[in-house]
């Protein structure tokens, strides 16, 4: 059996992998802009990790603020990469926080 929390991961239908992360191809990107946008934040910095998930998660946040009519006034302003191996995201972090315009840290939990 293979369990993966990666939401690139699809496992074949009827197979022994396993998965929780994949919701659905744009359902936690549209769940995500429409918390900044209820709060009046459009502009955006992404802070992505170099891997294949982070990878997958830029593509997949690109294309719905691109794509969705309600998120026209929603800007990607920087898209920031760190390696998931580094210790911190000193660096990629403030640069995203600047471009955005805010400085703000939204940690949930």
């Amino acid at each position: 059996m293979h369990f993966c929390l990666s939401p690139g991961f699809r496992p074949e239908r009827g197979g022994f992998s396993y998965t929780i992360g994949f919701v659905g191809e744009s359902i936690q990107a549209r769940v995500i802009f429409r918390f900044l946008r209820a709060r009046g934040w459009n502009r955006v910095a992404l802070i992505v990790s170099t891997d294949a998930t982070g990878r997958l998660a830029e593509a997949r946040l690109s294309r719905t603020v691109a794509g969705l009519p309600e998120n026209r006034d929603v800007h990607v302003v920087t898209v920031e990469h760190f390696n998931p191996t580094d210790v911190d995201d000193r660096g990629s972090k403030p640069r995203g926080i600047r471009a955005a315009g805010r400085a703000s840290d939204h940690r949930p939990g």
